[in-house]
Parts: structure tokens; sequence; C-alpha cells
């Protein structure tokens, strides 16, 4: 699973450098954005654009990943799971890693502009969606994640909704 983590980072990477590329003949794209409420070690809320694709990783797996932010968000949540298809509506369980098959992974990444302040790793929680087309991946995340925020071990609790669209590019 840790690999999912991997892949998933590889897709934002992805992700995040074709945002800057929109074209201008396009049709509008569907409102994409998040809205996060994180307690704990940090206390604040985020917002920003949403985006969902599936990709596969280093070993050829494929992976669907659910990426809130981008480049210049300070809060930056990847989540992850094995298999490409899109997740029908329902509530999915936020694990570890490790466990597993079939459960997500995220990683929140906490920035300054170019410095990284702080990686968590979710160790439970929730993805639920609520509608679910090749257009939209809408619904919430409530999740408890532990890590690094600067030198000190650090924890966080996450609670938000998103409304997702296509990556640009896939």
């Amino acid at each position: 699973m840790k690999r999912i983590i991997l892949a998933c980072l590889l897709l934002s990477a992805g992700v995040l450098a074709a945002c800057g590329d929109d074209d201008p003949a396009a049709p509008t794209p569907v409102l994409s954005e998040f809205q996060l409420s994180v307690t704990g070690d940090v206390t604040e809320t985020a917002t920003g654009p949403a985006w969902f694709g599936a990709d596969v990783d280093d070993d050829g797996e494929p992976v669907f990943a659910l990426l809130l932010g981008q480049d210049t968000s300070r809060h930056l949540v990847i989540a992850g799971r094995s298999g490409s298809a899109r997740p029908g509506t329902g509530s999915y369980a936020i694990r570890e890693p490790d466990a597993a098959a079939g459960a997500w992974s995220l990683l929140h990444l906490l920035s300054d502009g170019d410095e990284l302040l702080g990686m968590f790793v979710a160790d439970s929680g929730t993805v639920t969606i609520t509608e679910s087309t090749p257009q939209l991946l809408r619904g919430s995340m409530e999740f408890h994640a532990t890590g690094v925020l600067g030198q000190e071990d650090a924890t966080v609790r996450v609670t938000g909704t998103f409304r997702a669209a296509p990556a640009p590019g896939r």
C-alpha cells in the first residue's frame, strides 16, 4: 500500500504540472473545490481545487487518486486506493498504508510556499462518496493522521467536503 501513496504523489505531480495548461477554447470545467477543518497540532481551515483520476504505480498496478489542493496550497491532501475504477457512492475506510486491499490511503502535506512544514499519514477515517459520475466526484472525508510537523511528532484531525473534477490531462 505504500506504493499507492507513491503513485498518488506521482499522479498529483502530473495534475499540478497540467494545471497551468488550460485551453481557452475548452468547455467550461466542472467547479472543483474542497473545504477542510483541521484541528490538533495545527488548527485552521483550508479551501481550494479538487481533482480525481486514475494512473499506475511503479509496478504498473492501477491506482485511483483524489487530490485536494495544488502546488500553491498550504494544505494538500492526496487520497488513493488500489484499482483504476472510480468509486461508487458509499463510505470507504481510510487505513494506514500497509492495511488490507480496498481501503484508502491518505497523505496530508502542510507547506508555506516552497517550504514543507509537515507531513501526515492517515491512520483511520472515512471517505464518503455522495455523487460519482465521470465528470464529478462529490463527498466528504474525516480522518486522523500522525506525522512530523517541523522537527516534532504531531497529530491532526481533519473533516471536510469536496467536489472534484477529472484531473487535467486525464
